[in-house]
Formats: structure tokens, sequence, C-alpha cells
């Protein structure tokens, strides 16, 4: 029997990022625009959409403070991640729930050992088709629980 650990090494898509990125910012100023058209008083809709817009940038600075972090995943039989952050070692991650892999694309929610949360959309790359497979079978394999 092997001793490797039967894991899947995938890398980022910077495209599929910066589409993550645009569409939190997107849905930031959507978020304005209906708060804007609730019947309310004008100082709850500023008070509103200032909480929105706060809430927003946030998410957003979170998510690509962790992009900067790393430029890969690793995903091992057990569910448990690694991130792989270039020429440094992997730094150990946990996938939390609400992700999600589907035959082309997968959305991984990733809990990071500072305590922060990321989140990394990923589809299949013909390039890494044998680490799209072992994704597959990992995540049959936890049941898609996750």
């Amino acid at each position: 029997m092997s001793s490797r650990q039967y894991s899947a090494d995938l890398a980022a898509d910077l495209l599929l990022r910066r589409m993550v990125i645009a569409s939190g910012l997107a849905f930031t100023l959507l978020g304005i625009l209906v708060i804007v058209g609730l019947a309310m008083p004008a100082f709850w809709k500023g008070l509103g959409s200032s909480a929105w817009v706060v809430a927003g940038v946030a998410r957003v600075t979170r998510l690509a403070r962790g992009y900067r972090q790393y430029s890969g995943i690793r995903v091992h039989a057990h569910g448990g991640i690694e991130l792989l952050c270039g020429d440094r070692a992997a730094v150990d991650a946990r996938l939390l729930p609400g992700s999600i892999v589907l035959p082309g694309y997968a959305w991984l929610r990733i809990g990071l050992e500072d305590g922060g949360t990321c989140a990394e959309l990923l589809r299949c790359n013909m390039g890494e088709n044998e680490a799209w497979r072992r994704l597959q079978v990992i995540w049959r394999h936890l049941g898609g629980g996750r």
C-alpha cells in the first residue's frame, strides 16, 4: 500500500478571483439601491446604506487579503485543506459549511488559521483534470456535507 496521501492540488484562477471581488462590490452597490428605495426616513436610509457599505467593503477586503496569502489549495481525503503559499510551506486551514463542488465548478469556504474566512471559486481546468477528478472523489467521500 502506498504511503502517499490522497489529495487534490488546485491552482487558484486569477480571473475567477477578480470576478468574485467585482461581484462583491457590485452587490454592495446594488444593496445601496435597495436601501435607498425603501419607504423610510432619509436618516435611516443613510444609516443603513453606510452600514451596508462598511460591511460589504470589509468582506471584499477580507477576501482580497486571503487571496494574497495563497496561490492554491490542497484538499485531503479526510476533508482537511492546506493553502499553498508559493515558495513558503503550506498553511493549514479548514473547509467550512456552505462549500459546494459541482461537475465543472466549486465554491470552497475556507477558515483561515488566524480566525478569518475566505472563499475560493474554482473551475475544472483541462490542464488539472487529474486534480479536479480527485476533488470530485474526495467530495463524494465526504458526502458533500461540508
